[in-house]
């Protein structure tokens, strides 16, 4: 591996529904090259 080969995603998100109502929270993905192509090795989120 070298640099370049990840890529961390973070990000806070915001949805509306009809039944809930607004729902926020965060989430986390870390990507890995592999042969040309980025696979998620982790996807990690929470509600607030």
């Amino acid at each position: 591996m070298k640099a370049g080969d990840y890529l961390i995603i973070t990000a806070d998100y915001e949805t509306t529904t009809e039944k809930v109502g607004v729902i926020t929270g965060k989430f986390t993905q870390i990507w890995r090259k592999t042969n040309d192509t980025y696979l998620i090795i982790h996807d990690e989120f929470a509600m607030n």
